[in-house]
Formats: structure tokens, sequence, C-alpha cells
């Protein structure tokens, strides 16, 4: 018999469908705020073709959940930044824009569960 396949919507979180857009205000205070880390969660191949936020740093959504748990040292060897947002401070956290809203929103469920709730 043939079977059923059923599709469902990835689970997010309700805290996490909270508005994540932001406006171009918004946008040009995150880059000004070095709490507030950027992050392309693009391809370094994309980002290569087609460049990125100056201030952006590049982790792509497939690595995510590997570098955000890593202590401070690490993660400012890695990625070349001073500093890593807190989770437990709301005043600093990752934004993060890639292809379309998929993959950001990819991110940001990783980042949630990595315990960086305050993201977008």
């Amino acid at each position: 018999p043939p079977m059923d396949i059923i599709f469902e919507e990835p689970q997010v979180h309700s805290e996490t469908r909270r508005n994540v857009e932001m406006t171009l205000n918004e946008v040009k205070t995150v880059l000004s705020n070095a709490h507030i880390c950027l992050v392309d969660v693009r391809d370094p191949e994309t980002v290569e073709k087609t460049g990125k936020i100056p201030s952006a740093i590049n982790i792509p959504v497939g690595e995510l959940k590997n570098v955000l748990p890593m202590n401070k040292r690490d993660f400012s060897a890695l990625t070349k930044r001073e500093s890593k947002p807190d989770a437990t401070d709301g005043s600093s956290y990752f934004v993060f824009y890639g292809e379309g809203p998929n993959q950001a929103m990819t991110a940001l469920e990783i980042a949630y569960r990595c315990g960086f709730k305050n993201s977008r």
C-alpha cells in the first residue's frame, strides 16, 4: 500500500518567531555597536563571489552549531574578532544574514538552541 508522506514545517520556538527582521536604521545601529556580532552565514564561495558587509564575520550556517558554543578565546582566534556575545547578556547578541530568510532563520534557531536567545 502507498505510504502517506507528511511534510512538517521546521519546529521553531515561539520565542524565535518574534520580530527578527530589521529596518535599515536598526542595521546601522548594529554596525556601530561593538557588542553585536554581525554574521554572514553563507558559504565562503558565495561570500567570495558576492562580497559581504565589511564588519560581518563569515560562519557558514552548517558550522554554527560548533562555533557558537566555543569559549571566547577560541571564538576570537577563529573569527579574528576581539569579543564574542555573551548568551547571558541581553545587550550583546548575534545578528545573522544569508541567502534568503530560510538560511537566516536556520542560523537563528541554532543560536537560540545554543543559548543566544536575543539574537536576530
